[in-house]
């Protein structure tokens, strides 16, 4: 698995191809305003003023964000304060490049930069869903309900001073803003407050209530607001407030679970059947060997006793009595860990079977081909480009038919948009899928040829 560093520092590198190709893209659409209505449904009379008062702008601050991202040279030991700095650039990045759907590739790479900085803060291990899983789910969740919440908020700015701006949305009364600052406000107050009640300590049911609440508001805001999608940029807002939605619940629910099943005095028909302790053991120290065992293997105590610690159960390093937290890894050691998983204890050893050999196929895969993680980023971002390039590059404009509706086919070498437009405005958009997945796929196929040949003639 790639450090989060390298993750961020890709991401990084994504948004600036992104935001370049967009550029280009956009300035191509400034001279051919039937691809202007469709890609920022606005009309070709305020196309120029949208292009220079609201996406130049934009262009310049997310130049300035990719490079931060691209060249931050370390990742590790973040604070809160250095974790939401970075989380607040990534929630500009996402909401400014999609504002804009030229700078959809950006927006991919603002993505990328998100998951690895909570991935380098939280450490989760995704091996049971404990509270730094449940940490992860949420912080990640919350910023991408506060870019969703941005980004509509940017978009009723940027129509109420563009009237053929689209605001994606049906009814936008005097509350839509205030409700959508609402929701950003109390996505941030989660943010900031989940990972200090319980990364380090015990208050995992306040955690649970607040992921719950947010997740729950955003969802019925998206719900009330009756959006109708007619700008393509409101469908990215969408997508960020879904998908931060669920996990934000996922988190909440993984902190509900916990708060209900961590006690270890748990009467035996309440005990969770899925319920395994920590790394180490706070007897002797030493790793432990069978997650479901009840006893250390190696000093024989009950692993679900009174604790009184001598070994921090989460780094295994020696304590000294009297701390509440472990001075090496700053964990609560007053209480056992206990993580949580959706499998049953049956399904574990079938499982890691099945994961085996699934990790034998992928080696003997990449053996076999030979590619990179590196490389294989390459290649995706080359496909990417030649499918814009290829959008961009190829357009066929049949003669007027009946009510002086035009037809515009876009792609090579399959066109895979058509696009019904009269003289003011665009009646139809159509996407043919098999079309577009076929040259998706002879660009992919183009890249790794091309990809491959070159780092092969430098080794």
């Amino acid at each position: 698995m790639p450090k989060p560093l390298t993750i961020l520092n890709i991401g990084g590198y994504v948004v600036l191809l992104g935001i370049f190709i967009g550029v280009t893209l956009g300035v191509y659409s400034l001279f051919n305003p039937p691809l202007f209505l469709i890609l920022i449904n606005i009309s070709q009379y305020e196309a120029t003023l949208f292009f220079l008062g609201v996406y130049l702008p934009s262009f310049v601050i997310v130049v300035a964000l990719g490079y931060v991202f691209a060249t931050k040279p370390k990742l590790e030991q973040l604070s809160l304060w250095r974790t939401a700095t970075l989380c607040t650039l990534t929630l500009l990045c996402l909401a400014l490049s999609a504002l804009s759907i030229f700078n959809f590739l950006s927006f991919l790479g603002g993505i990328l930069v998100l998951i690895a900085v909570i991935l380098a803060y939280t450490k989760p291990t995704f091996k049971a869903f404990w509270k730094r899983e449940a940490c992860f789910f949420v912080e990640t969740g919350t910023t991408l309900i506060a870019s969703s919440s941005m980004l509509f908020l940017l978009m009723w700015a940027v129509s109420r001073f563009l009237q053929t701006y689209s605001l994606g949305v049906y009814q936008a009364n005097y509350s839509y803003p205030y409700l959508l600052l609402v929701i950003g406000v109390l996505s941030l107050f989660t943010f900031f407050v989940t990972p200090s009640l319980c990364l380090h300590g015990h208050n995992k049911g306040l955690c649970g209530i607040l992921g719950l609440i947010t997740g729950v508001l955003s969802f019925v805001t998206i719900i009330q607001n009756q959006y109708v999608f007619f700008n393509p940029s409101a469908y990215i807002g969408a997508f960020l407030a879904g998908i931060g939605t669920i996990l934000t619940l996922c988190g909440a629910a993984v902190y509900i679970k916990l708060s209900l099943s961590g006690a270890a005095s748990l009467p035996q028909f309440l005990e969770s059947s899925v319920l395994y302790q920590g790394k180490y053991c706070p007897y002797c120290g030493e790793p432990w060997i069978d997650p479901n065992q009840e006893s250390c293997s190696t000093c024989r105590r009950n692993l679900k006793s009174g604790l009184r610690t001598f070994f921090c159960p989460y780094c295994g390093r020696l304590v000294s009595e009297g701390f509440r937290n472990c001075p090496h890894c700053k964990e609560d050691i007053l209480s056992l860990p206990i993580y949580v998983s959706l499998k049953k204890r049956r399904e574990i050893s079938f499982a890691k079977r099945k994961l085996g050999r699934l990790q034998r196929v992928l080696e003997i895969l990449a053996e076999k081909t030979d590619v990179t993680l590196k490389e294989f980023v390459y290649i995706s971002i080359l496909t990417v480009v030649f499918t814009f390039m290829s959008f961009i590059g190829h357009v066929r404009t049949e003669p007027e038919t009946i009510y002086g509706v035009f037809i515009s086919r876009y792609g090579f070498p399959l066109e895979w948009l058509e696009v019904l437009f009269s003289e003011y405005r665009v009646n139809d958009v159509n996407i043919l899928w098999a079309a577009l997945i076929l040259d998706f796929i002879l660009y992919f196929l183009l890249a790794f040829a091309i990809t491959y040949g070159v780092t092969r003639l430098k080794s």
